[in-house]
């Protein structure tokens, strides 16, 4: 019997590079999970910190969010960046209650 080969690894990624890459940047994690208490496919969940989310006391649950995100491209057609929209980022908290 052949076992069948698979290409596989384990991805090490800095919390710094992670962050910068969801736009939470200068936030702080605290765990990253596949989610075992209910099925989401395809799905990790990122327990983080960060100003741009709700407070919340000790003890409390957590909201569960996902993230959206906006694209902005050039005249070109290239993508020049990738920024989040949804948590608002604390600066356009500000200019919205304004």
């Amino acid at each position: 019997m052949v076992k069948e080969l698979r290409y596989a690894a384990i991805i090490e990624i800095g919390s710094k590079i992670l962050l910068k890459m969801l736009d939470f940047e200068g936030g702080k994690i605290h765990r990253v999970y596949l989610p075992e208490d209910r099925w989401i496919p395809d799905t990790i969940c990122i327990v983080l910190e960060h100003p741009d989310l709700d407070k919340v006391e000790d003890g409390f649950v957590l909201r569960r969010i996902q993230p959206m995100y906006q694209s902005i491209y050039g005249d070109n057609g290239c993508l020049l960046k990738v920024e989040r929209v949804d948590p608002p980022k604390k600066e356009a908290r500000k200019d919205s209650a304004d």
